[in-house]
């Protein structure tokens, strides 16, 4: 029975890897997608895409959606591509849907692939492809897809990561999986809600989120202007035993802080 059960599986690898070569990544070419349904929206048509969401997609500036469902290669896929206004925005939002990545960044720059999805932030675009784990390609084909859709629609670039934040970053940091990024109260909330009633009059600011260093994660913010950094700074100095944070730094209308 042992020596049975190691010839099937034997047997089954054989046929996935004869699979992979048939249908591996040398020979991909966007003839073989076949797209089902099309669907494009803008600005605030996304409301009619999605009923919760489309409000943090729009505080990140999202400009145009282009939805799709496909197959490729007989495999099935429905793929989001959102346009935003700039690299750190399209990782923003990419990076309020990444949690667990197994693995991370280790097709684009910044990417994330799960047991149904696989997502990444390239340029100005944030890409997300669903897919049925029960395909034996279908993780390889999301990327490719990915990629495809990320050439054809985006326009290159990365986000530009404080030399605050990224100097405390350790070369191995997967930054899908320690780092975020906030404009606005919706998706600072999302990450650390702990200073949001220090910021509950104030919009004009932008958070990077350094996740997992010590005993708190570490939130740079920066304010629009210098009355608002002014107000937070005041509230935050008269906060007393309930201080959130700890002020690793201050400059010009920024604070570098520890989340307590």
């Amino acid at each position: 029975m042992i020596r049975k059960n190691f010839i099937l599986l034997i047997a089954s690898l054989a046929f996935y890897s004869g699979l992979y070569a048939q249908n591996g990544s040398s020979d991909f070419s966007p003839s073989d997608i076949k797209i089902t349904r099309e669907r494009d929206f803008t600005g605030t048509a996304l409301y009619g895409f999605m009923n919760g969401g489309s409000d943090l997609f729009l505080e990140y500036g999202f400009r145009d959606l282009k939805a799709l469902e496909i197959t490729y290669k007989g495999v099935p896929f429905t793929v989001e591509v959102y346009r935003m206004p700039s690299p750190e925005d399209a990782f923003g939002i990419y990076s309020q849907h990444t949690f667990k990545c197994i693995p991370a960044d280790s097709r684009f720059y910044l990417d994330c692939t799960s047991v149904r999805q696989f997502q990444a932030a390239e340029g100005n675009l944030y890409i997300s492809v669903v897919f049925d784990p029960a395909s034996p390609m279908a993780k390889d084909f999301a990327y490719l897809i990915a990629k495809h859709y990320t050439t054809l629609y985006g326009s290159g670039g990365k986000p530009a990561i404080p030399d605050q934040i990224a100097g405390l970053m350790n070369p191995g940091d997967e930054k899908s999986l320690t780092l975020k990024y906030a404009t606005g109260p919706i998706s600072l909330s999302n990450v650390n809600s702990s200073l949001m009633p220090l910021l509950e009059e104030m919009k004009g600011y932008k958070a990077w989120i350094l996740k997992g260093k010590g005993t708190g994660d570490i939130i740079l913010i920066r304010f629009v202007s210098s009355e608002d950094f002014s107000a937070f700074s005041k509230g935050l100095t008269s906060s007393g035993e309930d201080k959130p944070a700890e002020i690793l730094s201050s400059g010009e209308n920024a604070m570098l802080l520890r989340m307590k």
